[in-house]
């Protein structure tokens, strides 16, 4: 009796042995800084609040909650071997839980899926559950390939799970009716009762509620090329170290402990009735002898009977279970398989989809019976597939791949296969040892690569174009301002592609957003796209003027960007400018011409009275030098004034032989009266100069601008202004500023200051219209420029030698005269002529009239005078034969001296007329000629040039 109680005690043992297994448990190895943080941190905050079997879930018994899933038994790991106190935060809504990690009121969620969203307030450990994506539908629903044929149905979805955001941002075109619903499990029953056309669940979820909930309608319509459900577990982003010891453990989890819990959850939910060990434990310790073990041995057979038929029915609802797992991936249109980790991919198993996937049925493939699945894939692929499933197989982590295969009728496909490498203790006779499993699914994507090589193909075309605009065009997003897209044009105008970059910073030189943003003249309130919006802006980087044209879209993400297409507008900005100069000179020179009228009447006053004192004076007299400085000071003025209106209005210059020495003397004393005392004025002027052929109005203008523009450098600290001339001759081409001088002989005159010198950055800018840097109102930057076409029609050369600190040289080169062209230049007579004939003089004003008068009498002419154009026609033709002459002035008050010419010619054709006027912009010589006028003479006009013209005029009639 003892010996069958002692046998009957060692197989309780054995059989407690069995249903037993005690978990291999690995050591977490764990730094000092690590360790002392688990001991500051003993009570950590763990969120749920998530429905997501067999993952995850909550149950509630008798007012307790229970945390049930494969999550849970991770956990479970992890509280025991950092000897934590997980404080689970149950019965609240999943985006509440959220909510509340942001605020960093949970610490911990076991089971989460990244997005970047999360990552903003969360760490994430790697994935360590991965599974495929399909779409479930009844079984009586019309056929669906994938998310295309989704296309307005009416679609069952979880708001705030990770589904529903990659609808939203990877196919936003997509047009779904959504059916939202609370839990994974809500979807399957929305799509079984018909309250649904279909939902997307991960496969392990849908084979769980399917079998759980007794749904028998549903199949698997497709597989999704999503990531799949990643499940990784989350931290508070200010707790890195925690991450790092959760990467630890998960680490220390074997492969048979997560097998083990995948077997638990995934297949039959199988759970002991009665902790055999306990009881064991109890027996032994109580002592009571084989009476006491014999009667647990009849409890433990009474129980046994009940576990076994429990488990029969645990199989038969297993392979019931299995019985829908095999309908669900026949009905994918793709195949499951499991093959052997070797260079032929021998398939142990392959599903009903292989025959439509590759043209040869399963059992043609299975153990290479006809052909083996390494050779289906394409040549060029295989090394590929390899790698990459080695990689994985290394790192012990699943694998996604996409590679061409060859059907049974030579068509090429393109597939999409995710798996992951399992070990398994299989012994086969051409290895003798282990040999990994691969496990996976495998579907058709060569639609979908079509598709992308005819949109890569529409991209590029679509590039070309942009990059083919003279326009830069650029894409930012308006919230970050990062710079999504450049074209070429854009990147060669600023030398480089910044994509990637802060547009404020790259474009701009700016330290925060430019305060000129258009974002808000582009957007609505709403957040919509408004419609283009235009504008102008000098950009300081490259320098250069753009019209920018803005507007609105929205990116390939589906988030609203702003668009800019620029052209560059600085040729028409300058022309603006020059335009808007044009235009101010345009109005001066009609100033600077009614000013002239004025300014010629008086001066003719003033030199007409003075040429006659200087007749009555004798040269002896003490008032005739002075009388004299009158008159050539009377004559200066004019040249002023012709000065004026030849730079207004361009008029053609009045070149003639002579030595400009006197001129810059003449210009020195000028100088010397207007520039500070601070400024010290050398003259040097040698003795004998060569003659020039200039206009002596211009160079004057010459000597005055360069001058003046050599005061300004030295106005802050004074200095020396060195003005030279000189004879320069040159046998042979020399360097320096004689590079561009032939032989031969020139007038050299020179400008020189001891100022700040001339950057070199503006150097060659120096002549350019308006480019000036002197301050706003002190400077046109027509001086310079001025100089330099002047020298230019003169034939002339001007160089510029400077240093910045010690001053600039400006040296003028002219042409000097050979002596044949000397002694053609004549020297005017300087006789008066006189007569006797009768002249009516006409002018409206009074002083002028008189003046005339008393002129024309001392010459020996009769004379009368009338100020009303009106009435001097009115005497003429009282008696048209009696004036020999009429003079009369151009611009006058009712009718100009043209049409009283025309008047007058009408009664008399053959009648001699002499025009005067100070300016007009009406009267040149071609007009002249063309109304058979005899003279026009420019105010004010001396005695002796006015002499000569009328007795010239008399001689001819």
């Amino acid at each position: 009796m003892f010996r069958k109680s002692f046998f009957l005690l060692i197989l309780f043992v054995l059989i407690f042995r069995i249903f037993v297994v005690e978990a291999k448990s690995f050591p977490v190895s764990m730094s000092d800084r690590e360790q002392k943080w688990l001991e500051d941190h003993p009570t950590i905050r763990l969120g749920v609040g998530i429905a997501f079997p067999p993952y995850v879930w909550v149950e509630k018994k008798e007012g307790q909650f229970l945390f049930k899933g494969m999550v849970s038994d991770y956990v479970s790991l992890i509280k025991e071997r950092l000897k934590l106190d997980m404080q689970i935060v149950f019965d609240i809504p999943f985006y509440e839980t959220l909510a509340r990690g942001e605020k960093r009121e949970i610490d911990f969620f076991p089971c989460l899926s990244k997005t970047p969203e999360r990552s903003k307030f969360l760490l994430f450990t790697e994935p360590y559950f991965a599974y495929p994506m399909v779409i479930i539908t009844r079984e009586d629903a019309p056929i669906l390939r994938g998310l295309k044929d989704l296309e307005r149905k009416r679609f069952a979805v979880v708001k705030h799970l990770v589904v529903f955001s990659t609808i939203q941002n990877e196919h936003p075109d997509l047009n779904l009716n959504y059916v939202y619903t609370k839990t994974v499990d809500e979807n399957l029953e929305a799509v079984s009762t018909g309250r649904a056309d279909a939902c997307i669940i991960n496969l392990a979820a849908a084979s769980y509620f399917i079998q759980k909930q007794g749904l028998p309608n549903l199949k698997v319509a497709a597989p999704i090329n999503f990531e799949g459900v990643k499940l990784s577990m989350g931290i508070r982003k200010d707790w890195p170290i925690f991450q790092g010891i959760i990467e630890k453990v998960l680490a220390s989890i074997s492969q048979e402990e997560r097998e083990r819990i995948s077997q638990r959850w995934i297949r039959v939910n199988y759970e002991p009735g009665v902790d055999m060990g306990g009881i064991w434990r109890w027996a032994l310790g109580s002592g009571l002898g084989i009476a006491i073990v014999f009667g647990l041995i009849v409890a433990w057979n009474r129980r046994l009977q009940k576990e076994i038929l429990k488990k029969e029915s645990a199989e038969n609802a297993h392979k019931e279970s299995e019985r829908k797992l095999s309908t669900l991936i026949g009905n994918l249109p793709g195949l499951v398989y499991r093959c052997l980790n070797d260079k032929n991919w021998t398939m142990l198993y392959l599903s009903d989809g292989c025959e439509a996937l590759t043209g040869y049925k399963s059992s043609e493939i299975i153990s290479n019976s006809l052909v083996s699945y390494s050779d289906l894939v394409a040549p060029e692929d295989r090394q590929y597939v390899w790698n990459e499933i080695q990689a994985a197989v290394n790192e012990n982590r699943s694998f996604t791949l996409e590679y061409r295969i060859l059907s049974k009728k030579g068509q090429v496909k393109w597939v999409w296969e995710k798996g992951i490498t399992l070990e398994k203790g299989i012994t086969l006779e051409k290895d003798g040892g282990k040999t990994l499993i691969v496990e996976g699914f495998i579907s058709d994507i060569t639609e979908r690569k079509l598709a992308e090589k005819a949109h890569k193909k529409a991209h590029n075309k679509f590039l070309t174009v942009l990059d083919g605009i003279d326009a830069t065009v650029y894409v930012v997003d308006m919230e970050t301002y990062e710079i999504l897209f450049v074209n070429k044009h854009m990147a060669k105008s600023f030398g480089r592609d910044m994509t990637g970059e802060i547009c404020w910073d790259v474009y701009r030189g700016e330290s925060g957003p430019c305060l000129h943003c258009p974002k808000n003249q582009i957007i609505n309130e709403d957040g919509t796209p408004r419609g283009v919006y235009v504008w102008q802006k000098y950009n300081p980087i490259v320098e250069r003027w753009y019209n920018n044209y803005d507007r609105a879209i929205e990116w390939t993400d589906g988030r609203i960007v702003k668009l800019q297409i620029a052209t560059d507008i600085t040729e028409f900005k300058r022309m603006e400018e020059e335009l808007r100069q044009s235009h101010k000179m345009e109005s001066i020179g009609t100033l600077a011409g009614g000013i002239a009228h004025d300014f010629n009447n008086i001066l003719s006053i003033i030199l007409g009275n003075t040429q006659l004192v200087l007749r009555d004076i004798p040269d002896w007299s003490p008032a005739h030098e002075s009388i004299q400085e009158i008159k050539t000071a009377s004559l200066r003025a004019k040249d002023v004034v012709r000065q004026l209106l030849s730079f207004s209005r361009k008029t053609e210059q009045n070149q003639t032989s002579q030595d400009i020495a006197p001129l810059v003397k003449e210009s020195v004393k000028l100088l010397r009266s207007s520039l500070p005392s601070s400024i010290q004025i050398i003259e040097k002027i040698s003795k004998t100069t060569n003659p020039v052929f200039v206009d002596a109005t211009q160079i004057h203008q010459v000597i005055i601008n360069l001058s003046t523009n050599a005061a300004h450098s030295m106005a802050e600290k004074g200095g020396i202004l060195e003005i030279q001339l000189k004879n320069l001759t040159l046998e042979k081409r020399k360097g320096g500023k004689y590079k561009e001088l032939a032989p031969g002989k020139y007038l050299e005159l020179m400008v020189k200051d001891t100022g700040s010198g001339i950057d070199p950055k503006t150097h060659s800018k120096i002549f350019d219209p308006y480019f000036t840097t002197k301050e706003f109102g002190k400077g046109t930057g027509m001086g310079l420029a001025v100089v330099h076409g002047i020298i230019k029609n003169h034939n002339g050369i001007i160089a510029v030698d400077t240093q910045v600190g010690t001053g600039s040289t400006f040296s003028v080169f002219f042409p000097a005269l050979e002596k044949q062209d000397e002694n053609k230049i004549k020297s005017p007579s300087k006789n008066i002529t006189e007569g006797t004939e009768r002249i009516l003089f006409l002018d409206d004003e009074e002083q002028i009239v008189d003046l005339s008068l008393k002129i024309l009498r001392k010459l020996g002419y009769t004379a009368e005078g009338r100020t009303r154009p009106m009435e001097a026609v009115e005497e003429f033709e009282k008696n048209p034969d009696y004036f020999d002459l009429i003079i009369t002035d151009m611009t006058m008050p009712i009718m100009d001296g043209l049409e009283v010419s025309k008047k007058l010619k009408r009664i008399r054709p053959d009648l001699p007329i002499i025009i005067c006027t100070g300016y007009s912009s009406i009267l040149d010589e071609k007009t002249v000629k063309k109304n058979n006028i005899s003279a026009l003479v420019m105010k004010p006009v001396s005695l002796t040039k006015i002499a000569g013209v009328i007795r010239e005029v008399l001689s001819d009639h």
